[in-house]
């Protein structure tokens, strides 16, 4: 559907012959209580209608629609004036494109007015490109104005008002389809920084800012985060009054444990919860990009499914809460594990210390004959990074006892499953390392003095900078082509030949040998006396006495039995009496 206009004939008519058909008029209701209508009015008062209105051919009744010019005529009407000015059109096809298309070009629409306009174009069956291709638009520029119909009140406002840009509502418009009043929170939130200098305005229309503030004020905004690591106190679940008034009684039915510094557990939302509210559709997802990746964050956008699947976590928690009490005071009550579990347990150990050792063996020698990366060679380096970095609860309280030991917010650095997303997504074994090591960069350091130096583990790599540290996997990988492998060699060669004063004045092998063994020692006389001040003490009994683990004592007790200095009767220990011997 397309609208011509055949030919215009300017004329004078009337003013009580011209009407307005409801619907048609592109900017909405006049506000005849405006500062703008009182001087328009004022100026017809005077001067007349000086820009002739756009009205369509007389009806029966002699009556014109008018297409465009609704302010000027309501003026006119007002100040009571008889005639007006006016260009009748004969139009094919509908006026009110044609009026839109002049009210356009004549003066600026906010972009809801145009929104408006189109919507109801396409009521009166126009396709959306022929809307645009009326109006001299692209088909994008139409559609993005709809979109900004399908938002809330208070985001309509803020563009409205032109406080919010178009672009940066367009970002919030999919945040508003689960959770309208967290879209608005946000947007308000973000306008308050840009308005006291703590943003620049461009920050209102990047999708990344939204979603970090978005992430930031989750709990403000009415969102509970889905977090594996993460746990949410009572106060910080965004419920009802009433709702966090209940939880909070359920939640001291936990039993409290008897050390003071351990804490009751807290509420973790994780992939099940995301899964039940995806299903009912309260599961916002966004987008945010970090470290040169691509993260998706997700949140519950209902209060009371929260409160639901915080309910249901309470026998779960108290459950938790009642093992780990149970063991503490087994272990307070002096119920060791029998010998022959503690020799169990430290076979298993070995096993899985030998297959552990097995297996980085094997993927250290195939991560070493690597030459240029394939596709199969890619994924035993990004397997080979994961295992080094260990799984998302591992890498997270790194991360933060690194964040910590700098003085900074866990906030400040990548989260464990932004690492892990990202090593997941590198397409090279050279991306896979860097993805490492920037990761290595935040997590281990070695204190040089004057600044901290990531460190890998081995002593090759000890006294090297994060740069030498590619450097020294690109080469053992051999990743390099020769000439860059060549120099890649002279820079490691120049930088371990450099003087280790720090290392110089640390303990040597033997010497840290002799203190061990020494160390030994002395728990063992310690030990003996404890025994022979208190004939028929119990290894639980001698531990806490020495303020060790009973397992500690296993080896030191076996030894002094060998040597003829102790006996035992079932668990107990009593010293012998070396001078009745001889």
């Amino acid at each position: 559907m397309s609208t011509t206009v055949e030919k215009r004939e300017l004329t004078t008519i009337p003013t009580a012959n011209v009407y307005v058909v409801d619907g048609h008029n592109p900017r909405g209701e006049i506000d005849t209580t405006s500062e703008a209508f009182d001087e328009l009015k004022a100026s017809v008062q005077e001067h007349g209608v000086l820009q002739p209105i756009l009205v369509g051919p007389a009806g029966e009744d002699g009556r014109h629609p008018i297409i465009a010019g609704h302010r000027r005529h309501a003026a006119a009407v007002d100040v009571g004036l008889a005639d007006i000015p006016a260009m009748v059109a004969d139009l094919n096809g509908g006026g009110f494109s044609a009026a839109i298309a002049e009210n356009l070009i004549r003066e600026d629409m906010t972009p809801l007015q145009e929104a408006r306009a189109i919507a109801r174009l396409r009521e009166l069956g126009m396709k959306q490109v022929d809307v645009a291709k009326s109006l001299g638009k692209s088909e994008r520029w139409a559609r993005n104005r709809q979109k900004l119909l399908d938002l809330p009140d208070g985001l309509q406002t803020l563009v409205e008002a032109g406080t919010l840009p178009l672009e940066g509502a367009l970002h919030l418009a999919p945040i508003a389809a689960v959770s309208p009043t967290a879209a608005v929170f946000v947007a308000v939130e973000m306008i308050k920084q840009v308005e006291t200098g703590d943003r620049v305005p461009a920050e209102l229309t990047d999708q990344n800012q939204i979603t970090q503030t978005l992430e930031r004020l989750a709990f403000d905004a009415g969102l509970q985060p889905i977090s594996t690591y993460k746990e949410t106190g009572v106060a910080k679940l965004p419920v009802s009054a009433e709702a966090r008034k209940e939880l909070k009684v359920l939640h001291k039915s936990i039993p409290k444990h008897p050390e003071p510094y351990i804490k009751k557990p807290g509420f973790q939302f994780g992939p099940a919860d995301a899964k039940k509210a995806k299903s009912a559709g309260v599961l916002l997802e966004v987008p945010v990009k970090r470290w040169g990746g691509t993260e998706t964050l997700q949140f519950i956008a209902d209060q009371e499914l929260v409160f639901d699947l915080a309910k249901k976590k309470i026998p779960a928690m108290k459950r938790k809460a009642q093992e780990s009490i149970d063991a503490y005071r087994k272990r307070r009550a002096g119920k060791e594990p029998s010998e022959a579990e503690v020799v169990k347990q430290e076979e298993r150990d070995e096993r899985a210390q030998k297959r552990r050792a097995a297996a980085n063996k094997e993927l250290s020698e195939r991560v070493m004959a690597l030459s240029v990366p394939k596709a199969a060679g890619v994924d035993v380096v990004r397997l080979a990074c994961a295992v080094a970095l260990g799984n998302e609860h591992q890498l997270q309280r790194r991360l933060e006892m690194a964040a910590a030991a700098f003085g900074k917010q866990s906030e400040s650095g990548p989260s464990a499953r932004q690492t892990l997303a990202l090593l997941a997504e590198a397409k090279t074994a050279e991306a896979c390392l860097d993805v490492f090591l920037r990761t290595v960069a935040v997590t281990q350091y070695v204190d040089v003095g004057d600044s901290y130096l990531p460190r890998l583990g081995g002593p090759r790599t000890q006294e090297l900078n994060a740069e030498l540290l590619l450097d020294r996997i690109a080469v053992d990988a051999d990743l390099l082509p020769k000439g860059e492998r060549k120099a890649a060699e002279k820079r490691l060669g120049k930088a371990q030949a450099k003087p280790k004063a720090k290392r110089a004045s640390k303990p040597k092998a033997k010497a840290k040998a002799a203190a061990k063994a020494a160390d030994g020692d002395a728990r063992a006389d310690k030990a003996l006396a404890i025994i022979k001040a208190e004939p028929g003490i119990g290894a639980a009994s001698l531990a806490e006495r020495m303020g060790v683990k009973p397992n500690y004592l296993f080896r030191i007790l076996g030894d002094l039995e060998k040597a003829g200095l102790v006996s035992k009767e079932g668990r107990k220990y009593t010293a012998v009496d070396q001078g009745s011997d001889s």
